[in-house]
């Protein structure tokens, strides 16, 4: 029996002229590499977030992995889609190093 250690990080974008730019997809993005540095998020992050990354913190240790998610009602530009490969490039990097687990 295999029993599967993963957490979620789900994030939107509600766009009404239904194209998602490369710009508020970098922040989806940005939001997702600073997972790297839980103590400086507890520091700046708002109380509900910082509730999370406590959460967040334990299932780390005990070597979950993370799965992101980003959902949005528009479609992604070029630009976006250009934005989405090269930080995929870099997760799969990171993965290399042993500081998170990517698979696309």
């Amino acid at each position: 029996m295999i029993i599967s250690r993963l957490f979620f990080v789900l994030q939107g974008k509600f766009i009404g002229n239904g194209a998602v730019d490369a710009e508020p997809l970098r922040e989806v993005l940005s939001s997702w590499v600073q997972l790297r540095d839980l103590v400086r998020l507890q520091e700046v992050g708002n109380s509900k977030l910082k509730r999370k990354l406590s959460e967040v913190a334990k299932a780390l240790e005990d070597e979950y992995e993370i799965e992101f998610e980003f959902i949005t009602t528009g479609a992604l530009t070029d630009a976006a889609k250009a934005d989405l490969s090269t930080f995929h490039a870099q997760l799969v990097e990171l993965s290399e190093n042993n500081d998170f687990f990517c698979d696309y």
